[in-house]
């Protein structure tokens, strides 16, 4: 367990660092951090939230040791903030619409020609981390959903990544020449979430969290 969770925890970091930069670089406009990597940068709202997606697996850590107060209010509200970043751009895409939301949690790009909108994949596999936290959250002895949870992620950032080795749009999530695909440095970080989670996932099994108290 100790050695899974440090290599989980390594993981968690490099997401939290690099997504922390991208999101400051889209705040502060600072370009040459955005196009370090081929294609399109990550959007603001992925690079967020992939901090938030490591913050929430280390609680969700953290809860598979012991229950406290801190990690049974954050793992909920984490990914609740998720859904609510995530829902309104994705029923928009959906159906093709301009709610207007994008542009206020977005902003105004430091790149011309960049779309606000993340990726629908992108979207599709943040509801997967979404439907992880939550399942960890309504029961902390939660395994076998996690793990699955990691190998989806996994397998979609391994996918995109492919297809930039190789040059194949599709695989990167290129639909219609709609420049809308998923950006490189998103593949690495779902990738390595993917791998995080399914650490979290452990061997199967139930845990043996216990209710402690917050200090």
């Amino acid at each position: 367990m100790k050695d899974r969770k440090k290599i989980a925890f390594a993981l968690l970091l490099i997401i939290a660092v690099s997504s922390s930069l991208i999101t400051i670089s889209w705040v502060l406009g600072v370009s040459p951090l955005l196009n370090f990597t081929p294609g399109t940068p990550t959007r603001l709202t992925t690079s967020f939230s992939f901090l938030l997606a490591s913050i929430l697996l280390y609680f969700i850590f953290e809860r598979q040791e012991k229950n406290t107060e801190l990690n049974e209010f954050a793992i909920p509200v984490i990914t609740t903030v998720l859904l609510i970043i995530f829902f309104p751009l994705f029923v928009a895409q959906f159906f093709g619409i301009n709610i207007g939301f994008e542009q206020l949690i977005s902003g105004v790009s430091p790149i011309s020609g960049i779309s606000a909108s993340p990726n629908v994949v992108t979207m599709f596999a943040f509801f997967i981390v979404v439907f992880a936290g939550s399942a960890v959250s309504f029961n902390p002895n939660e395994r076998e959903i996690t793990r699955v949870s990691g190998v989806a992620l996994c397998l979609i950032g391994l996918c995109a990544l492919a297809g930039y080795a190789f040059g194949i749009p599709i695989m990167y999530y290129s639909f219609d020449g709609q420049g809308v695909e998923m950006a490189l440095q998103t593949a690495f970080a779902f990738t390595l979430l993917g791998a995080a989670f399914f650490l979290a996932g452990g061997e199967g099994g139930k845990t043996n969290a216990k209710r402690g108290v917050a200090t």
